[in-house]
Order: C-alpha cells, then structure tokens, then sequence
C-alpha cells in the first residue's frame, strides 16, 4: 500500500522519535558514573554511532528525494547537539584527568570537578528515581494543555481575547512550576540561599551594610561574596519585617508575572503576529520552571525584561522611557551584576541599528546618554550617602568569583572546554528543541521586514557568543543565563511560527518535548545543589 505524503511525513517523525528517545538514554547511561555502567557505556558508544549514523543516512536521503522536513531538521539539530555533548564530555574528562592533581591548573569550580560536565547536576541511579502524585498532576495540566492548542494553534496569532489566554497560560504556568518544586523537593523554597540568612545578622542597618559591604565581601558566605549588597538587603528586609521564606514564595510567581512582559516586547520590536507563541515555548522551557522555584534568577530576569522593553519604548516612541530604562539597570545592577551583558545586548543591538543607518550616530550617543544619566545618578547618590563605590564592588566580585581559578586566562584546551560548555550547558537546560527554533528565527527574521527585530536578534545572538568566551562565565549558565531566556524564546518564538505555517502540529509537537525534558530532568538527575 502506497503512503500519503502526510503519512510518509508522520512515519518519518516517528521514526526521528524512536532514534531520539535511544539517544537521550544512551546518553544519561553514558555520562552515568556508575562503575557497573561500565560495560553498558561501551555498547552505549557503539548504539550512539550506530543510530546517528542511520539519522544522517535517513535524512541525507530524505533532502535528495525531496525538500527537508522541519521535523527531520528538529531532529538532526538534537541529535548533533547531543553528540557535541558528549565529545565535550569525553574531552572534558581527559583534560580533568590531566590536571586533578594540580588545581592551581584547573578552571572548573569544585562542582564540576566531576563527571557530568557541563551539566550543573548528576544522573541518578535507576534504584534512586521517584515516581509520585506530582508526576500525576503535572501530567494531566499537561494535557490539558495539548488538547487546547491541537484545536486552537492554528489560530494562536488570530485568538481574540489574548489577555484572557495570556493568564490562563500564566496561570498554567505557576501550576507546573509549584508542581516541580514539590517534586523536586517536598516543599516550596530556593535550595541554595539558606546562607544568605547567615549574613543578615551581620549588619544593623541597610545603610551600615552599604558602607561596610565592600570591605566584609572576603568574610562572607560564598554567594554574598560576589553579589552586590542588593540581593543580601532583600533578604535583610525579609527577616525584620516579614515570615522566613516569604522572598523565596515571591519569586515562584515572578516567572509568571514575566509573561505581560514578553508580550509587550514582542509588539514594540514588531513581531505582534508571533507573540503568543513566544509565550507559550517560554511557559513550558525546562530552565524556567526548573529554576523559578530553587534561585533568585527570575528576579533578574524579570528586572531585565523591563529595563530591555522600556529602552526599546524610549528609542522607538518616547525617549523618557530610556531614563527609567537606566533606573531599573541601576536597581538590577545593585542585586546582580548579570544586568551587564544585558545591557551589551542592548548597545549591540543599537550599534547594529546604527550600522543599517536604522539610527544616526548623533541619536545613538543620545540614546545612550539618556540611559546612563540614571544610573550616574544613582550610584552617585549612594556613594555620597554611604561611601559605597559600584565599580569597586564590581572589581572584588569579580575577583572572588574566581577564587581557585587561575586570574590569568587558562590553559587554551581549558579556555575551549570552558567556553563551549557555557554554550551546551545553555541550550541543554533551555530545551532542546530551542537551539533550532532561535537558529530558524534569526535566520527568517534577517530576510524579513522586521527591522527592529533584526537588530534584537543579532544583539541575542552576538551577547551569547561573547559572553561564552569572555571568561567570565563557569559553566553555571544553565542558571544565570536565565535572564536571556525571555529573549531567546521571543526569537524561537517567531522561528516557531514560520513553521507553523506549513506543519500545522509542530507548536503541540515541541512542547510534548519540552514537558518530556523537563521532567526527565527533574526525574532522573540530581541538582547540583542538593545532596
């Protein structure tokens, strides 16, 4: 019996699928340190080859008899992205191998001293996984879900009411995120900032922990120790006037209030028709809910959301929007200083607006002229009140962060390793359908009509680049790297709705992977912070 094309279509995904799910086995079995998973990575080794091999063959044949698929091509990028992992893994191990008696050689942190690099956590054993009544829960909001978009995601650009849909969505989303914060940990609460309650006590006043901050930087915990005073005054306010773990239940909503906020910034950078599905990969991206309910990083990455769409709103409408734009920069920077490569993101994504003769170069030293008058006047201000210097913060941060680190630059097969990792760590966490969609979005976005949105998208993509190998960064991007995940999924999200056009399923299809991931993640590994 001869097949459809739309048959042939489907059993070729299905196939895809097949080969996928092997490889994701293959490789939680191949990075596994479990000495009697010895034998078993060794055939894991061979399997992988095996099967990539067939994928390449399957598709190569595939391109030669007719034009390429988007599922064949979603399948290809994770397949090469997972391989690329695991090479990086193997390298990783021989270059750790060869320095582990020497750590004034080492670039890596003592957490991944180990052998699951780069990923920020560690595959459990099949006897340690947990099947409970969230996984119930979470599986039927799931689907609840599919079952509404398989009807209405044709649509998802026309729907009437996207307020009404944009709060049900947040509302699905805050479900899933205290689902995974259940069962990850029976409770609701940031794994990994009990210590900031151990410096609280330590200061009298907020105005006594800016004058002193600096100075005690070397004495506190090692999280306090490079962060600016912003993130420890929360916590300070917290415990004078608030119940213990009130911040900690604040930020689990903070993801979901990011949501208005993408919106927003979809439609001043022009990409109006594609801003629902942005939302909807953003809902389910595993590192959002992961990482909403175990760390401080939705706070900055809704800070970074507004100061980003309140400095487009100040070059493309009113350029009173770019002073408030500096004030947010101001307050992000004095709780983390990931607002930096954010605001690299922005004068990149300017420059490039200049470069196309989009903006004059007069317009684009006043543009960021009015930004930084905010923040100049700001940190001013404070030094005068407290004699608390940014900049010197900045620098002893820095510094501290590297503490067991070479203050030179590394080694260059380190430096490589270090680089490449942030990058795999990245995109590994993010979903891995993502890497293809913000490759598909900023490739259709540059033969678009979608000026302002190009320059957005160059300025995402060339941050990325520069902040992997900056050295700046130790492979924990996973986590900090959440602030460019609103961006990163505005992109995916027009990249998705080009396909959409002509694969009808494939939204419903890429969030069936991303729900997969994510609960694999939370299933079958371990978080790095956690025992």
């Amino acid at each position: 019996m001869k097949l459809t094309k739309s048959q042939e279509i489907n059993l070729g995904s299905f196939g895809s699928a097949v080969h996928l799910v092997l490889v994701l086995i293959f490789t939680w079995l191949f990075i596994s340190d479990s000495y009697s998973a010895d034998i078993i990575r060794k055939y894991a080794i061979s399997a992988m080859g095996l099967l990539s091999l067939g994928l390449i063959v399957k598709i190569l044949v595939q391109r030669i008899r007719k034009k390429g698929q988007a599922f064949d091509w979603l399948f290809l990028s994770m397949y090469i992205f997972l391989l690329l992992l695991i090479f990086w893994n193997q390298f990783f191990l021989h270059t750790y191998n060869a320095v582990i008696n020497k750590p004034h050689l080492g670039i890596f942190r003592p957490v991944f001293r180990n052998f699951y690099g780069p990923l920020y956590g560690r595959p459990m054993s099949i006897k340690n996984v947990n099947i409970n009544i969230y996984d119930l829960g979470l599986i039927i909001v799931f689907l609840g879900v599919l079952i509404y978009l398989n009807r209405y995601s044709d649509g998802l650009d026309k729907i009437e009411t996207k307020m009404i849909f944009l709060w049900g969505l947040a509302g699905v989303h805050i479900i899933n995120v205290l689902l995974f914060s259940y069962k990850a940990s029976g409770h609701l609460g940031l794994g990994n900032f009990a210590t900031m309650y151990l410096d609280v006590g330590r200061f009298s006043s907020i105005k006594s922990m800016f004058q002193n901050y600096v100075q005690a930087m070397p004495t506190l915990s090692w999280r306090d120790a490079h962060y600016p005073p912003g993130l420890l005054t929360i916590f300070w306010v917290e415990s004078k006037y608030f119940y213990r773990g009130s911040v900690q239940h604040i930020l689990l909503l903070l993801s979901t209030f990011s949501l208005p906020f993408i919106y927003s910034l979809n439609r001043t950078i022009g990409l109006k028709q594609s801003s629902l599905f942005a939302l909807v990969l953003f809902a389910f991206i595993p590192e959002v809910i992961i990482f909403a309910s175990i760390s401080m990083y939705p706070l900055f990455m809704i800070l970074s959301l507004l100061m980003v769409l309140l400095f487009y709103k100040g070059v493309r409408q009113n350029i009173g929007y770019l002073l408030l734009s500096g004030a947010v920069f101001s307050i992000y920077t004095l709780i983390g200083f990931t607002s930096l490569p954010v605001v690299g993101m922005l004068f990149i994504a300017l420059g490039i607006a200049t470069f196309r003769k989009m903006v004059s170069v007069k317009k684009m030293f006043r543009y960021i002229l009015w930004f930084t008058a905010s923040p100049a006047l700001i940190f001013t201000g404070i030094f005068l009140l407290t004699g608390f210097n940014i900049i010197t913060c900045l620098t002893s941060a820095m510094a501290l962060n590297k503490t067991g680190i070479p203050f030179k630059w590394p080694p260059f097969p380190q430096y490589i390793l270090c680089s490449t990792g942030n990058i795999l760590a990245y995109f590994f966490t993010i979903g891995l359908p993502i890497l293809y969609l913000f490759i598909k979005g900023v490739a259709s976005l540059i033969h678009s009509k979608y000026e302002w949105a190009v320059n957005f998208a160059l300025g995402i993509a060339i941050i990325l680049v520069i902040s992997s190998f900056a050295n700046i960064f130790f492979m924990e991007t996973d986590r900090i790297w959440l602030v460019f995940t609103p961006f990163v999924a505005l992109i995916s999200g027009f990249g998705l709705k080009e396909i959409q056009k002509t694969n009808k399923d494939f939204l419903v299809f890429i969030l069936l992977l991303l729900f997969a991931q994510t609960w694999l993640q939370q299933t079958l590994f371990v978080p790095w912070f956690l025992p």
